[in-house]
């Protein structure tokens, strides 16, 4: 609550104009009759569940629910307020200090995208959202933070040898399906950091 006040002073000023698991844990279920009739022309409206799903609304690696919403407004993400983060690839403040008015959950997390699909992944998923979690962990001094950044630090290689060990499967024709099995033994071996590498799914091995 204390963040709450002190990165949206305005909007916690305002008689229920703020909304989020903090502020709304047990009370807020549905929009309110004024709410009902200023958006009953639109498609898309904010679901007030939203704020109480793990997965759409929780950092586990912060322990913070993240989502808010401000009444005539949109959403925004309490920890990208804090950090201030923007998009790494266009440089937008959506969920920041602008609020994002696309109402639908797949705007907050983007579960079912299919082979050679091109959609916007939700701000859980996305790469803003996720270096501001890891902002906070460093700001906390946590070793997930380091834990992470040697992650970060080791990105190169794993993509370098996931991708040689993806290309040496289609040079020998040999099945793309046998990808895992060929990095689980690079790892065996002693490149422990493939284990880094999580793009296993059968799309990406495609």
């Amino acid at each position: 609550m204390k963040l709450l006040k002190q990165y949206f002073p305005d909007e916690t000023a305002a008689s229920n104009n703020l909304h989020s698991y903090y502020t709304c844990l047990g009370s807020c279920t549905q929009l309110s009759e004024s709410e009902r009739g200023r958006i009953k022309k639109q498609k898309d409206k904010f679901q007030y569940k939203w704020l109480f799903e793990e997965s759409l609304a929780f950092s586990k690696e912060t322990g913070m629910w993240w989502l808010l919403y401000v009444k005539g407004q949109g959403m925004f993400c309490l920890l990208c307020r804090i950090h201030k983060t923007k998009s790494l690839f266009n440089k937008n403040s959506k969920f920041n200090s602008e609020p994002s008015v696309r109402l639908k959950r797949s705007a907050l997390y983007y579960s079912n995208i299919q082979p050679g699909e091109k959609k916007d992944l939700g701000h859980s998923q996305s790469t803003g959202h996720v270096s501001t979690f890891l902002l906070e962990l460093e700001w906390r001094k946590s070793p997930q933070a380091q834990d992470y950044n040697d992650v970060l630090k080791q990105s190169d290689k794993v993509i370098y040898n996931a991708t040689l060990a993806a290309y040496w499967l289609a040079f020998e024709e040999v099945a793309n399906s046998k990808l895992n099995s060929l990095l689980k033994l690079k790892e065996q071996a002693g490149l422990v950091e493939v284990k880094h590498w999580t793009n296993r799914s059968e799309r990406c091995q495609r």
